[in-house]
């Protein structure tokens, strides 16, 4: 029984430190979802060509195949109830791209 509380002061910092990686790893992944998020916005509205709606889709799809990612790795490292904002923020960003997508093409239809 000493042996295992040895070790657990041992390694104490570093369940500290993968918090903190993962941590880091979560927020520079919400700066590539954010990218992937306005990146389509842009070139319809400067475009103002109908046809990147195909391209549009790809990159939701994208979108949501990397939230997907960002939650079985948080799953994984079992942080999800640490990092329960990036959850938020994650969805608001999601939602919030479906809307103003629906909105920039109802501008242009």
């Amino acid at each position: 029984m000493n042996d295992i509380k040895e070790f657990m002061s041992e390694n104490k910092n570093v369940g500290i430190l993968a918090s903190a990686k993962t941590k880091r790893y979560l927020l520079s992944y919400m700066i590539v979802l954010v990218v992937i998020f306005i990146l389509p916005m842009t070139m319809l509205l400067f475009s103002h060509d109908l046809t990147l709606l195909g391209a549009n889709l790809l990159f939701f799809e994208v979108n949501m195949f990397l939230f997907l990612v960002l939650m079985v790795y948080t799953y994984i490292t079992r942080s999800e109830n640490k990092n329960w904002k990036m959850y938020t923020y994650s969805f608001i960003l999601s939602l919030s791209y479906l809307i103003i997508t629906f909105l920039v093409f109802s501008m242009f239809m």
